[in-house]
């Protein structure tokens, strides 16, 4: 009797630990793209985000990404840097000229959300209004026209995570940028 207890103990032990981990699914694996700087909030294609000029004079979106059926890796930075567990994910904003925003890969601590999703809820996105092979003072344009530019342009913005299983998804989605009213300034 003893025994069966010990084994009905342990496994519904594991069935609720198998009921509480992450759903790890390689061929339903997805990402997907929003913007927010304090939440998720899903966009569509042609949708416009607030761009934002920064205090050291450059430019930048807030943006957010929710994954679904990878790897999330621990909860904890410290663990998941010793450990090398944690998921990679690259942000990128490009127009069709080239890309706007610096190629970085970074691990991430990604939340979790209802129904297995997790989510990366608030990530500053900055970027140049040209590519830097093609400053807009070397095209003649003033500061101005870069921008009204930008603002007249369909961009596309990239999501990618990679993690420590294999598992690799991407998001695109194609954005409009407007800085509204807004006046750069340095400080």
């Amino acid at each position: 009797m003893k025994l069966s207890a010990r084994l009905f103990t342990l496994l519904s032990a594991l069935v609720l630990s198998v009921g509480c981990g992450p759903i790890i699914d390689p061929d339903g694996a997805w990402a997907d793209l929003g913007q927010g700087e304090e939440s998720f909030v899903v966009t569509e294609d042609g949708d416009l985000f607030e761009a934002e000029f920064g205090s050291q004079g450059g430019q930048h979106i807030w943006v957010s990404a929710r994954f679904y059926g990878i790897d999330p890796g621990p909860s904890a930075m410290w663990q998941g840097l010793a450990e090398g567990t944690l998921p990679i994910v690259s942000f990128e904003l490009s127009s069709p000229d080239g890309l706007l925003s610096a190629q970085l890969e970074r691990p991430f601590v990604l939340e979790r959300v209802e129904g297995g999703e997790y989510q990366i809820s608030h990530f500053l996105l900055s970027f140049n209004l040209t590519p830097d092979d093609q400053p807009w003072w070397d095209q003649g344009l003033t500061f101005e026209e870069a921008v009204a530019l930008l603002e007249d342009t369909d961009l596309e913005l990239r999501v990618t995570l990679s993690d420590n299983t294999g598992i690799q998804v991407s998001a695109m989605k194609q954005i409009r940028v407007t800085f509204g009213a807004q006046e750069p300034s340095l400080g």
